[in-house]
């Protein structure tokens, strides 16, 4: 997601990511399965990480899972986090939120569906010249 907080004085921006993810094991009661996500921020060709979060699920835990067959595991969960900052250089830049990392044991398959990444930024608004207005209302 793209964007601009140059019209903003210290700008705080916040970033909300959601995903499903949805996975079937081979074995119902040996699997593991481990996906790290980065959030990143891109500003002048420059990648700055700014976090990393964690969906795991492993076969010991106490959930609530479709059986099939009696021997696989069929199972859709929700994957959300949030992220705030305080931004000292206002501009324009790109928010990015990547797979960097799966660990997996007795999966079939694994799958991210649904993405969403939404960005809100409030500061205050700078004022500008009378020239640069003048500038822009001609542009």
């Amino acid at each position: 997601v793209a964007l601009d907080t140059s019209d903003l004085i210290a700008p705080t921006i916040k970033l909300d990511f959601s995903s499903l993810i949805s996975f079937r094991t081979t074995d119902k009661d040996n699997y593991f399965l481990r996906l790290l996500f980065r959030l990143s921020r891109v500003c002048n060709g420059s990648h700055i990480p700014l976090g990393t979060w964690t969906f795991e699920r492993q076969s010991s835990e106490q959930v609530q899972v479709d059986l099939i067959d009696c021997n696989f595991v069929q199972e859709t969960n929700s994957f959300v986090f949030s992220f705030c900052t305080c931004e000292s250089c206002p501009g324009c830049c790109t928010y990015v939120v990547e797979l960097v990392s799966q660990e997996c044991f007795n999966i079939e398959f694994a799958t991210i569906t649904n993405i969403s990444l939404s960005a809100l930024a409030v500061g205050k608004k700078q004022k500008r010249k009378p020239t640069e207005e003048l500038r822009r209302d001609e542009g």
